[in-house]
């Protein structure tokens, strides 16, 4: 048996300055690769076939990490979808994909950002260790991480997390479910090399000529034309901006009737119209010579064949480009779309309003990047209940053409998956989340956010204050069971803490007159409660508004965080709050009539399309698109880009 220094190693990488990686095939390290995975990694040892590297990672002579690269699963569905290619290109090009096998730092090893810098250096180094072994370069790299783990080094290395597995392995000549659903990043070695896979994706380019064509519309809502800054003489200019902005997405349809359905039901969303679903917003916009009518609007919006992702990852990328810079929070949400009837896809009874009603509803999960005055929903998911999966649902299930393959996921892992996500296609890692209340009250989904978080709460929360003194936990028994010493005093709501505390309040006013600015505000810091007992302590936070009304936060921030950080992220909280009301209110949201899944998971998209164009003019007068990021413009790349 090998002999491992068990010390701990604590510290950051500057304490370590000796740390280097190594090929371990076919070397005197190769036996010393095997039994650390053997002994330390969940997964044990395990068989690789075919191609592999291994790497030992050692500071000094003393070996902290064992990692490993073996040839690319054969099929992973997410991956396949998100590459876009045919049974045919999966075959010839798969060679050049590689997975990240095992990765494993010893347990005792605990230097801050070690893990992320351990595969920076394997692959700085991959593609020329896997062309000197095998005669050729991979190009991609895939990694799946199991349920108990987040990932976070691999989102601080810039892969990106594109979902998780079906839960499905092979065994012998059948792939078996297994359950056990995995985390799926991909890291490009060689940038691009994703979209040269993706011929069918690649659809004809729609003429410069035709994508041009003019908007001559004039019956705009006046509240979205005055949230501009534009007068209302300026509506040419104003459909001018709007076919410039459009016009990005032009490479994402196949035909010139695609891209003008898309148009006009952007412009349907910012009319005047009071109902912005499929049948007002032909009749309020489209003349006879388009030829678009309410039957080809539905057919655009659930049967034609242009490509949601595409058209969400050009979005995206002009989100990360033009609108935030770095000093941005990732914002998780949920948020309630009114329905009436009951065969609408994800449709279900929940409460809504004060009165507490319970009435049929969608729900959405929504991310989004909040700064100081700006909000762009960036990503969503549409929440089933689960009795929407039961036998007696199928039908509904397959009239509302849901997805064969989707399966029941609580709201918090719906959020989780959408912050992750975020995170990899962002060229920089915010280091905040808000939340609003929904997620503010699971204690699962916030032990599960990488950084900061600051999340609103219902009123009664319970905490403990003062933060109690309580003891490190002891084991006792042959099971090592451990005995936690309960706290002095009850814990108590959130509301009764705030109301009996002696801290005074304090008036918070930026912009007078301003209501939406004005509060004020109380911190204190408490003990949060896990398994009904006191855990780590945390801010609470409380604002109360002129109209009497009292928020609660929570954050994990650190305990020498000003409070002026808790106030800028309850203002980002506002914003984001009244972003989702005008959404609702002027650019019909909630307003979709169709029934089937992608139509829903469309308008969605189209609406926060429309909100970014309306914000990008806001925030400049007009918007300049003369050069898009890809052309040359100076902004920040998306992951995909960097």
């Amino acid at each position: 048996m090998i002999f491992f220094d068990e010390s701990p190693m604590v510290g950051s990488m500057r304490d370590y300055p000796q740390t280097s990686i190594e090929i371990a095939n076919a070397t005197d390290l190769e036996p010393l690769w095997d039994e650390m995975i053997r002994r330390f990694h969940y997964l044990g040892f395990g068989k690789m076939i075919g191609q592999r590297i291994k790497y030992i990672v050692r500071e000094g002579e003393r070996p902290v990490a064992a990692l490993s690269y073996n040839r690319a699963a054969l099929r992973v569905g997410v991956r396949d979808a998100y590459i876009g290619w045919t049974d045919e290109g999966r075959r010839q090009n798969l060679k050049y994909v590689v997975s990240n096998h095992r990765y494993l730092i010893l347990p005792w090893v605990r230097v801050k950002n070690l893990a992320s810098h351990i595969l920076g250096l394997s692959l700085r180094r991959l593609k020329r260790d896997w062309r000197e072994l095998y005669g050729y370069e991979p190009e991609l790299v895939e990694t799946f991480v199991g349920e108990r783990y987040k990932g976070t080094c691999y989102l601080a290395s810039n892969w990106l997390y594109i979902g998780e597995t079906k839960g499905f392995g092979k065994v012998g000549n059948k792939f078996e479910y297994h359950g056990h659903r995995k985390k799926v990043f991909l890291y490009e070695l060689d940038k691009g090399f994703i979209e040269s896979l993706s011929p069918n994706l690649r659809r004809p380019p729609v003429s410069e000529e035709h994508s041009k064509v003019k908007v001559n519309f004039t019956d705009y809502s006046p509240s979205i034309i005055g949230a501009t800054g534009l007068a209302k003489e300026d509506v040419g200019l104003f459909n001018d901006e709007y076919i410039s902005y459009m016009g990005k997405y032009t490479p994402c349809f196949g035909h010139m009737a695609q891209l003008k359905h898309f148009r006009t039901y952007g412009v349907g969303l910012m009319s005047n119209s009071p109902r912005k679903s499929m049948r007002p917003i032909v009749l309020e916009v489209s003349d006879e010579g388009t030829g678009i009518t309410p039957r080809s609007m539905q057919q655009f919006m659930r049967r034609s064949t242009w490509s949601t992702d595409a058209v969400k990852k050009t979005y995206q990328r002009l989100i990360a480009g033009l609108v935030f810079g770095d000093d941005v929070a990732i914002a998780i949400d949920a948020t309630i779309f009114g329905k009436h009837g009951k065969r609408s896809v994800g449709v279900g009874l929940r409460r809504l309003g004060d009165e507490g009603k319970a009435d049929s509803s969608q729900m959405a999960v929504v991310c989004g990047l909040v700064s100081a005055d700006a909000y762009a929903l960036m990503d969503y998911a549409l929440y089933f209940q689960r009795h929407w999966f039961d036998e007696d649902h199928e039908s509904l299930r397959i009239e509302c053409e849901v997805p064969k393959d989707l399966r029941y996921k609580p709201k918090n892992k719906l959020a989780l998956d959408l912050l992750l996500l975020a995170y990899g296609k962002l060229p920089y890692m915010p280091s905040w989340v808000c939340a609003d209340a929904v997620f503010g009250q699971d204690k699962e989904f916030l032990d599960s956010i990488p950084v900061n978080y600051f999340a609103d709460i219902n009123p009664g929360e319970e905490f403990h204050e003062p933060v109690p003194d309580v003891q490190v936990p002891t084991r006792s028994g042959r099971d090592g069971r451990q005995f936690v010493p309960e706290a002095d005093g009850e814990s108590l709501a959130a509301s009764r803490i705030i109301e009996d505390s002696q801290t005074p309040w304090e008036k918070v006013s930026d912009v007078p007159g301003d209501e939406g600015h004005m509060w004020d505000e109380k911190i204190i810091r408490v003990s949060d409660i896990r398994n009904g007992r006191p855990d780590k302590p945390v801010w609470l936070y409380a604002r109360r508004f002129l109209n009497g009304d009292i928020r609660y936060s929570i954050s994990n921030a650190p305990e020498d965080t000003p409070i002026e950080k808790f106030r800028d992220l309850a203002r980002r909280r506002l914003t984001v709050e009244r972003t989702f009301e005008e959404c609702k209110s002027d650019l019909g949201l909630t307003h979709f009539g169709g029934r089937s899944y992608i139509g829903w998971h469309r308008h969605v998209l189209i609406v926060m399309i429309i909100n970014l164009f309306l914000q990008l003019m806001g925030k400049k007068g007009t918007v300049d698109h003369e050069q898009s990021p890809e052309e040359g413009q100076q902004v920040p790349k998306s992951a995909d880009e960097t």
